[in-house]
Parts: C-alpha cells; sequence; structure tokens
C-alpha cells in the first residue's frame, strides 16, 4: 500500500507544473484579451488573433483569428494584414478566397513586407486570385528578394532561364541561382549544378556542377542525388566510384525517383559494383514500371 501513495503522490507532484503552465496561458490570454478590448490598438488587435490563430491561453479559433486579424489590418498593421491574406489563402476561419487573400497581400506588400511580397510574386505567377501575369510575378519576387527573400532570388532564376516575363537569359539565372545557393536554397544548388554541366550561362565545370548537386543531394534534394549518381558512376566531375554511385542511387530511388530505381535495377542485374541479384534487380524494376517507366517496365517483363 506504501508503495502505491508513492507513487500517487509522485503523480500528483508531476502534475503541478503542468497546471500552473495552463494558469499562465489563461492569464496571459485574458490580459491581452482586455488590452485588445480597452486599448482598441492594432498591436493589441493582432496579440489577441495570434493567440486565437495559434491556441495560446485559449483552445485555437480561426474565426476569432479572422476577425480580430482584420481590425489590425484595418487599423494598416502590415503583420496583421499579411496574417488575414494567409487565412483566406488557405480557408482557415473563412471560405477560401484567393481574390482576397491577393487583395491583403498587396496591401502588405506595399508596405515593404517581403514575405507579402514573395506571396503575391507567386499569386501572380500562378494566377491564384489575380490574372496570371509574369511581369508583375517578376516585379514582386524582385521586391522580396531585395528585402531578404531567399527563394525569391530562385524563383528570379527559374523565370530568366524559362524566359516567363522577359526573353531567356541565362547569365541572369545563373547569377540569381548563384545568390540562392549560397543560401543554402536546394532547388537553387540544383538549377545552379545544372547550368555548371551544361555550359549555360557560365563555363562549363563539371568539378562545380558535381559540388553543387552534392550540396542539393546532402539535403535531400532528390533529382540532385539522383544526378550526383550519375555523375559517380560515369566519373563526370568526380573520380569514378561505383560505390558512391550505388549509394545516391539508393538514395533518391528511396525518395520515389524511377529512373534511379530503374539504374538500380540494372547495377543488380549485370552485377556492377554489387553482387549480383536477379531479385533486387525485379524489385527496383517493378518499383520503376510502377510509376510508369517503359524501359523498366520491359526490364521487369524480360527478367521475369
Amino acid at each position: 500500500m506504501k508503495k502505491l501513495l508513492t507513487t500517487i503522490t509522485l503523480c500528483l507532484c508531476f502534475s503541478y507544473p503542468v497546471l500552473a503552465e495552463e494558469a499562465a496561458n489563461s492569464l496571459f490570454f485574458e490580459k491581452i484579451y482586455q488590452d485588445a478590448i480597452e486599448q482598441n490598438t492594432a498591436i493589441a488587435q493582432h496579440k489577441l488573433a495570434i493567440a486565437y490563430n495559434e491556441g495560446q491561453g485559449v483552445k485555437q479559433n480561426y474565426e476569432q483569428a479572422k476577425e480580430w486579424f482584420e481590425k489590425a489590418a484595418k487599423q494598416g498593421l502590415v503583420e496583421a494584414q499579411y496574417r488575414l491574406a494567409m487565412l483566406y489563402d488557405y480557408g482557415h476561419g473563412v471560405e477560401q478566397n484567393f481574390v482576397t487573400a491577393a487583395l491583403w497581400f498587396e496591401k502588405a506588400a506595399k508596405q515593404d513586407y517581403a514575405p507579402a511580397q514573395y506571396k503575391l510574386g507567386t499569386m501572380y505567377y500562378e494566377g491564384h486570385g489575380v490574372k496570371q501575369n509574369f511581369s508583375d510575378a517578376k516585379k514582386w519576387f524582385k521586391k522580396a528578394a531585395e528585402h531578404g527573400e531567399v527563394d525569391a532570388l530562385y524563383n528570379l532564376g527559374l523565370m530568366s532561364e524559362q524566359g516567363q516575363g522577359s526573353k531567356k537569359n541565362y547569365r541572369n539565372a545563373f547569377e540569381y541561382y548563384q545568390q540562392a545557393a549560397n543560401n543554402n536554397v536546394a532547388a537553387a544548388q540544383y538549377r545552379l549544378a545544372f547550368l555548371y554541366q551544361n555550359g549555360k550561362g557560365t563555363t562549363k565545370d563539371l568539378i562545380q556542377a558535381a559540388t553543387w548537386y552534392e550540396k542539393a543531394a546532402l539535403q535531400d534534394y532528390t533529382n540532385a542525388q539522383y544526378n550526383l549518381a550519375i555523375m559517380f558512376a560515369n566519373g563526370n566531375g568526380v573520380n569514378q566510384d561505383l560505390n558512391q554511385a550505388k549509394t545516391w542511387f539508393e538514395k533518391a530511388a528511396d525518395r520515389g525517383s524511377a529512373a534511379a530505381q530503374y539504374d538500380l535495377g540494372i547495377m543488380y542485374y549485370e552485377g556492377d559494383a554489387i553482387e549480383k541479384s536477379d531479385d533486387k534487380a525485379k524489385e527496383y524494376f517493378k518499383s520503376a514500371c510502377d510509376k510508369n517507366m517503359r524501359q523498366a517496365c520491359e526490364a521487369y517483363k524480360k527478367i521475369n
């Protein structure tokens, strides 16, 4: 009996910090609620909206969050305008409405709020809530990039490479990708490697290509993992190393790359750098075939 009572006592003791934390959160919410009501300032309203939005001291309630974000947004608070736009964009606490989202993103963007500039650029790029317009998308991505949004640099590189909003310009694409890649944007590292590999916008440099593919691959960027495997398999930009090729093929295959699954199937079927295994080859061929890769389906039928 004594042991049981000890256990109960311990449980009650450990519950106190939890109850104290809940009480503190509740008092915090009561205070910001009173501040929002009495002060009627955008800052107080925004704090209350965040509490409702994130469930701080109160049950999460997107409808209430929307109401208070809107009050603060109408007073010109840029963070509230952005948050309100996000609620409309995702349909949280309000019926999803891309047009209204775009309107509030624009209000915040015109106050030089970088996240809003990036989102507005994305909406113009995709044609959500506004008519698709690559020139306007580029304008807002540039503003976002100037205010530190590194993903906007990648988007500008992609648009320059694809000729969206202006003529194709691989040199501009290279420079945008380079800036984003240096800020650890995996997609930009991949595209930068591709330009180095193909000599577009810069001098062809397979060593640099392999270097940047590896940086993106280490961030689990599937296409970079596959391309790095190919470079190790063929000895392009790196010393040929079939074991390294196999390692990177496996990483890409595990992330669903049909091409990597097919190439692994070939390696197992032919016994390249690994012990030959028809069973393993069949497994990888089937996985790639299930993704509608014709060569893999043919190989699977052949080995089966």
